[in-house]
């Protein structure tokens, strides 16, 4: 608890750490819940740096989970806008995005549907759902994969999802099963490897699911794969000299990848890195799950992200995470800085560029506009502009 980040900015009527930790004991074991417990639970960030910084090797970010399924079995609820986050109801703000901006599933090398019995594969490639939302950077990661060669099947929510999503909700029947369903279809590809691009996937896959359900692969991270085939792109160089500090996501952080992103950072000629003063090892979160939770707060955490980041003299921060990316964008503006995926960084310094097109119809907040723009992707989509106009405006 004491190495708990956000834990120092809520107010807790029982204010020792230890008995916070009794306390959530206590209630994972039958004792009602409080408002500690609720204020708990709701700011936790799911970072997991409580157990990466146990000095007993203990494991305590898997009682918070236990506190979440345990809140739900005792019959309270979480707020709407986690089970927004959820991509696979139709009416989901993946879904809708997806039908607004691009359709994976129109292009042949990307795999949403159910598989049985495929053809062995060398390597696969795991999307996850978040870049459902991001069709910007979808592309961008479609179009490096080409240029080296990659010729694997690429899978992609949310039917193969890891769970990640409903464990934090606190669902953990359909966590599991989703997580179960996903290895054991990675797992009938016969793959050497699997490569995944998403952060939290990746800690879902490695630190939850993998003791459970054995895998039969490697789990690569995406900029681990691209280091090693680094040698299969052109070479890479930025439009402008520029000067970068990147941002450890916590997923990356706890399972020790924290060189090659700096390592591909540093290989796009005329870049420079910077370091923040607690980077890696002792990087701090940019507000993660707490931010759907406790928003107020978890801006807190990304503000003070971003000052540290500015302290560097970079003008750009980089980042492995879409979520920290979003959270850190608005804050690093105010500082004259912006962020940036590490993913576009490479497909710019091809001479790649897929602009964030969501994000700028996003921030009209005009349903109108959005479905003018927007209309032929409707056309080719399974909904109707009626439940476009219905659904999105809870998303805006």
């Amino acid at each position: 608890m004491r190495s708990c980040e956000i834990r120092r900015l809520v107010t807790f009527d029982e204010p020792d750490p230890k008995a916070l930790v009794k306390k959530k004991i206590d209630f994972v074991s039958g004792a009602e819940a409080d408002e500690d417990i609720r204020k708990l639970i709701f700011s936790c960030m799911q970072c997991d740096k409580c157990t990466l910084k146990c000095p007993k090797g203990l494991y305590p970010h898997l009682l918070n989970y236990a506190c979440r399924l345990r809140w739900v079995e005792t019959g309270h609820s979480f707020p709407d806008i986690m089970r927004a986050a959820l991509p696979q109801p139709r009416y989901s703000y993946h879904n809708l995005v997806m039908a607004l901006t691009s359709r994976p599933s129109d292009r042949d090398d990307i795999i949403q549907d159910v598989i049985v019995d495929p053809a062995p594969a060398d390597q696969v490639v795991f999307l996850g759902c978040v870049l459902m939302n991001r069709p910007d950077l979808l592309h961008y990661l479609l179009d490096i994969l080409k240029i080296v060669g990659f010729t694997g099947p690429i899978l992609m929510g949310p039917t193969h999802c890891c769970g990640r999503l409903q464990q934090m909700g606190g669902d953990g029947v359909e966590a599991d099963r989703l997580g179960r369903d996903l290895i054991k279809t990675l797992n009938s590809f016969r793959p050497r490897e699997v490569i995944l691009w998403c952060t939290i996937c990746y800690q879902r896959l490695v630190n939850y699911l993998a003791p459970v359900y054995p895998l039969h692969f490697k789990p690569v991270f995406i900029s681990d794969y691209l280091l090693d085939n680094i040698d299969k792109l052109p070479p890479l160089a930025s439009s402008e000299a520029a000067i970068y500090t990147y941002q450890d996501p916590c997923g990356l952080t706890y399972n020790n990848i924290t060189e090659s992103p700096r390592r591909l950072i540093t290989s796009v000629s005329g870049n420079e890195l910077e370091e923040m003063v607690s980077s890696p090892k002792r990087a701090g979160c940019c507000g993660g799950n707490a931010s759907r939770l406790m928003p107020e707060i978890a801006a807190k955490l990304a503000e003070a992200r971003v000052l540290e980041a500015s302290g560097t003299g970079a003008s750009q921060i980089v980042t492995m995470c879409a979520g920290c990316e979003a959270r850190m964008g608005k804050p690093a503006a105010t500082h004259d800085m912006s962020c940036v995926n590490l993913i576009a960084l490479i497909g710019n310094a091809l001479g790649i560029h897929h602009p964030n097109r969501w994000w700028e119809l996003r921030a009209t907040k005009d349903v109108d506009h959005i479905i003018n723009e927007c209309r032929e992707a409707i056309e080719r989509s399974d909904y109707t502009e009626e439940e476009i106009r219905r659904e999105l405006p809870r998303y805006l």
